[in-house]
């Protein structure tokens, strides 16, 4: 393992503060388990694939986390309309 679990909690625990105090936002979706994730246009993702969404200003991941794989969202606050 790479890190050590209380390594990776102090990691979210910035992380979730970052967040909080910059006015964006994380989240994860659960997945079924296998080895795909599927996105909110019905696309499968494999493992470890990174994709954007532009129009919600969001990154989104495919990570495997204790053997069930999730989405993990990034978002960057309130987009504007153009």
């Amino acid at each position: 393992m790479l890190f050590s679990d209380r390594t990776l909690r102090c990691i979210l625990i910035i992380s979730c503060l970052f967040f909080t105090i910059s006015d964006a936002y994380m989240y994860y979706q659960p997945q079924e388990d296998g080895s795909v994730c599927i996105d909110g246009s019905g696309k499968e993702r494999q493992l470890n694939d990174v994709w954007y969404d532009d129009s919600k200003c969001e990154e989104n991941a495919c990570l495997k986390g204790r053997g069930t794989p999730y989405i993990q969202t990034y978002g960057c606050g309130v987009v504007e309309p153009g």
